[in-house]
């Protein structure tokens, strides 16, 4: 019996099963055929009972109070290097994308942030609406990844996770229900499976759920709810364990930032938004509001002080252990761990309200150093996330002014 069917017997099916055995005297001369009798009903009773709860939890999970039309957050930096459409640091000649055929879940979530963000169609990768549809409708997925990738469940449906890195899956719990987020999706938009038809909303549902406060992966579901759940501050588990963005935000700030992917820029992004959207509608204690600015910057300290003086940010930064690993390197994979860093780094300060916000001096030296990269540097196999992060870093910082841009961050 799986975790999910937790047996047990309330007092009433104590009494229900008592006036049964009550009823047959002659097993109390047969003490052992009672025992018998005795499990056998209560384990049938105790997953009667658990579907019960199931088929309960699965009303409760229809959220009306969460937000149909997610919160629109982007960039607050924006602007600080402008460039003309002729220099080589333009966008539109960055990290180019070298690669057409059969890609990734990852790399779809990624280059649709890119296009999202304004990235022209002619720059290398698949179309916009292709990626789109291999996400949302598993005929189109299976086309793209060689296998199904929507997963229909008890409550809701999700993706598969890529344990093995293959591509098919997701690589981080709950990616594309952040994506669909950030993209701004409604909760209504329909998922497409052979099962049948679900929405965002029941992969928000799977994912509340099974939703773990220790779980190893914690950031994109910290993305995904505070975009997609307030003005609600709470939700609850398959168990009816009850959570809350304060819970979320103080077990975020508890975890060491090495033990995050990416130099830990994707827990600083996450606590970044709960921070934002605190703003906007209340969703912290003041007290943890507090922890959440302390700990931003703290860490906005350390990195700055980390950068290198030609503007870069190199792993051996984390922990000193790296220099031995990066010691057995090629060149191209200690450039391509900088490339990692670099642009998540300068991608999430973009995000940070005004008053967190570094040195000018820091996103300069961090943005010209992406730029040599970006039109110098040829990777050994594509790395779509890394350059994805700094081609939105980069397209943040030197786009020319939009009638939308002064609006973009109080979406």
């Amino acid at each position: 019996m799986t975790e999910d069917q937790r047996s047990g017997l309330s007092f009433c099916q104590f009494a229900l099963l008592f006036r049964f055995l009550a009823a047959y005297e002659a097993l109390v001369s047969c003490p052992l055929l009672a025992i018998a009798c005795l499990g056998v009903l209560s384990g049938v009773l105790g997953c009667f009972g658990s579907d019960i709860r199931e088929r309960r939890q699965d009303v409760q999970y229809t959220a009306t109070s969460w937000r149909q039309t997610p919160l629109r957050l982007g960039p607050v930096v924006t602007k600080i290097f402008p460039v003309d459409d002729a220099s080589p640091k333009h966008p539109s000649r960055m990290f180019r994308h070298r690669e057409t055929g059969p890609t990734s879940v990852s790399d779809c979530c990624h280059l649709l942030r890119r296009y999202a963000a304004g990235q022209v169609s002619d720059f290398g990768a698949l179309p916009e609406s292709q990626l789109r549809l291999a996400l949302l409708d598993d005929h189109y997925g299976r086309a793209l990844f060689g296998e199904s990738v929507l997963q229909p469940t008890r409550f809701g449906v999700r993706y598969r996770h890529d344990e093995q890195f293959s591509g098919i899956g997701e690589s981080h719990r709950d990616l594309c229900l952040a994506t669909f987020a950030e993209l701004g999706l409604k909760l209504s938009t329909q998922l497409q499976t052979d099962e049948g038809r679900f929405s965002i909303e029941q992969l928000l549902q799977e994912s509340t759920a099974r939703f773990d406060i220790k779980q190893d992966e914690i950031c994109w579901t910290s993305v995904a709810y505070c975009l997609y759940l307030p003005p609600s501050k709470t939700w609850r588990n398959r168990f009816e364990e009850r959570f809350s963005f304060d819970i979320l935000a103080r077990e975020l700030i508890g975890r060491e930032l090495v033990s995050f992917s990416c130099g830990g820029a994707h827990m600083l992004y996450a606590l970044t938004l709960l921070l934002r959207v605190d703003q906007l509608t209340p969703i912290l204690s003041m007290s943890t509001r507090e922890r959440v600015v302390d700990r931003l910057v703290s860490k906005i300290r350390e990195i700055t002080d980390a950068q290198s003086e030609s503007g870069e940010w190199s792993p051996l930064w984390l922990d000193a252990e790296f220099q031995q690993i990066e010691s057995r390197w090629l060149p191209s994979e200690r450039l391509l761990a900088r490339l990692v860093l670099t642009g998540h780094y300068l991608e999430w300060m973009t995000y940070l309200p005004y008053d967190l916000q570094p040195d000018t001096g820091v996103y300069r030296a961090a943005f010209d150093w992406l730029c040599v990269v970006g039109a110098d540097a040829h990777f050994e196999r594509d790395a779509v996330c890394p350059q994805t992060h700094a081609w939105l870093a980069i397209n943040t910082l030197s786009r020319v002014s939009s009638a939308d841009d002064d609006a973009v961050g109080a979406k």
